[in-house]
């Protein structure tokens, strides 16, 4: 069991993170992306079609360079189908090993990466349809993509290996992380074992 995590919020999502889910369940707060886009780049992270060489490519909005050292610790807040209310905040998985975009980018797979970029456009309009909230999201999708390396949102910064070893998916198991995570913005927050909830600590091991 690792002495700290780093506990980093993802976009909900009602497909396992495979592939966008639409509005519902999102936070309505305006200051976030996925309340103005209908979605988040996080939504892709644990879609297998997202491999190159057994490394699994994803993204995931708080993460930093510096905090290479700690294992990561997900989670969400699920708000009601309407998107009203106060949210649940649900631990989604952890993964041991990983690497930061800085790490890792290089000409093969930044092309790799751009080539994504159609896929997740369809999923998007597949989600959202035709409407003008639509457009504007997939206009983000290729935005990014022109931003491989560096940019503060590329379409993937994070990569690891996306097996029972590394990555441990608690979602559906539906433990509580309000003890532990206290604001609703996609910051990362790093823990110590002795800071973490005994029901939570039971799971991350």
């Amino acid at each position: 069991m690792a002495d700290h995590y780093a506990f980093a919020r993802l976009t909900h999502n009602s497909n396992g993170w495979i592939k966008p889910s639409g509005w519902a369940h999102k936070s309505p707060n305006k200051r976030t992306f996925e309340a103005d886009y209908g979605f988040g780049f996080e939504e892709w992270l644990f879609n297998s079609d997202y491999s190159i060489d057994d490394y699994q490519y994803g993204y995931v909005e708080s993460l930093r360079a510096d905090r290479q050292q700690h294992p990561l610790a997900l989670y969400t807040f699920k708000y009601a189908a309407n998107r009203r209310g106060k949210a649940e905040r649900i631990l989604v998985a952890t993964i041991d090993k990983w690497e930061h975009i800085d790490m890792w980018g290089n000409a093969t797979v930044d092309d790799q990466i751009i080539a994504w970029c159609d896929t997740m456009v369809n999923d998007v309009i597949n989600i959202l349809g035709n409407d003008t909230p639509e457009r504007q999201s997939t206009m983000q999708i290729n935005l990014h993509a022109q931003y491989p390396e560096g940019h503060t949102k590329p379409l993937k910064n994070i990569r690891f290996k996306l097996n029972k070893d590394n990555v441990n998916y608690l979602y559906d198991k539906n433990i509580d992380v309000s003890p532990v995570i206290k604001t609703g913005f996609f910051v990362t927050q790093v823990r110590s074992r002795k800071e973490i909830h005994s029901n939570i600590l039971n799971i991350l091991r």
